[in-house]
């Protein structure tokens, strides 16, 4: 009768021979798997959402550039979509001038992560006092879609970041 009892406690070994359920380090250890999986899942979502933070950042940045070279050039600039991943910076008189007039300023021009993707109506004047002309958006994607960022570009410069 004892051999019984021993058999039954070496295969549950943490187990009393008469309890059901689980015991505490049963229930540890599954604990503990879960959060590692979770938190590898996590990281890896995370990363994904790096490369759009980053070139969101680094378009505001350079929003900003160009606003404080106009100010010190007194020229109008505008921010330009030359491709997909590339914004440059046009520099004359005044905002109303003909495009045609408009000149590149090779010294202004940002090339952004190749899975992102800016929208292609971007096109944002900035006075010799650094004024935009009109509220702006620029709009930022991975290049499937998969999740999106906007910069609003207010008036006088300020900047509200927007994901979705």
């Amino acid at each position: 009768m004892k051999a019984k009892y021993e058999n039954k406690c070496i295969a549950y070994s943490l187990r009393l021979p008469n309890s059901n359920g689980y015991s505490l380090l049963e229930m540890i250890v599954v604990l503990g798997l879960i959060s590692l999986l979770s938190s590898f899942a996590t990281a890896k979502l995370t990363a994904q959402r790096g490369d759009l933070d980053t070139a969101a950042s680094q378009a505001a940045g350079f929003v900003r550039q160009v606003r404080a070279k106009a100010i010190s050039t007194t020229q109008a600039y505008i921010v330009e979509r030359e491709d997909d991943n590339h914004l440059i910076a046009k520099s004359s008189a005044s905002c109303d001038d003909d495009p045609s007039d408009f000149q590149i300023d090779t010294k202004l021009s940002l090339d952004i992560h190749k899975r992102v993707r800016l929208n292609p109506f971007v096109n944002l004047c900035i006075s010799s006092r650094g004024l935009l002309r009109s509220p702006s958006w620029l709009f930022l994607s991975y290049k499937d879609f998969s999740h999106s960022q906007s910069i609003e570009v207010g008036a006088a410069g300020s900047m509200k970041f927007r994901k979705w």
